[in-house]
């Protein structure tokens, strides 16, 4: 059975999605009284449309895949082409990028893409729970939130995550991400104000 980080909610069986929401939502209610937070929602763009074929292997291995059904996962992505006619010119440009539309495998393609992502936020500290555990990341498909206890610790594990991505060849979509802070303040109540400019 494939089994994908915890932190990624978007494509899985599991009401994982609620799941989220719902960590994410006593998390807040946490840092209103306690620590404050620092959460960065980004947003992939074209998420589905900028993976590169020559990253899925290597990806798909880490999963664990027999080899038989690896090879033709691979091969369904091999020589692939499209065909463009107009007015009396031809085309056929090779496709090197994008996992296939309406293609049942490729949310897991894409889950398997993002998961070593997700396995290196783990070890990097986020929203400090306390002194043994703290909670780096939430997912939704193509949907992340950074989550962190204050500006500074909040860097580390944004400026990894665009580094992943960036080497990927996908950018963050910036106009759809955003990011805000929460400061306890004496009556319990909090403020919250954007912390990043995009």
């Amino acid at each position: 059975m494939i089994s994908f980080s915890p932190r990624q909610k978007g494509f899985v069986h599991v009401t994982g999605c609620f799941n989220n929401v719902h960590i994410l939502n006593e998390t807040i209610k946490a840092a209103k009284v306690r620590n404050g937070l620092v959460a960065i929602q980004l947003d992939i763009a074209k998420a589905f449309d900028t993976i590169p074929h020559k990253d899925i292997e290597e990806v798909l291995k880490r999963l664990g895949l027999p080899k038989g059904l690896l090879e033709s996962i691979m091969h369904s992505y091999n020589d692939l082409s499209s065909t463009i006619e107009y007015s009396r010119s031809r085309t056929e440009p090779s496709l090197m990028i994008a996992v296939k539309q309406g293609d049942p495998l490729s949310p897991i393609v894409f889950n398997a893409i993002m998961d070593p992502l997700f396995a290196q936020l783990q070890h990097m500290k986020g929203y400090v729970i306390d002194e043994s555990h703290s909670l780096s990341a939430r997912a939704f498909a193509d949907d992340l939130i950074l989550l962190a206890t204050t500006k500074d610790t909040a860097q580390r594990p944004l400026r990894h995550t665009d580094s992943y991505l960036n080497n990927l060849g996908v950018r963050i979509a910036a106009a759809k991400s955003t990011s805000f802070e929460i400061r306890p303040n004496r009556d319990s109540w909090y403020s919250a104000h954007q912390v990043f400019v995009w």
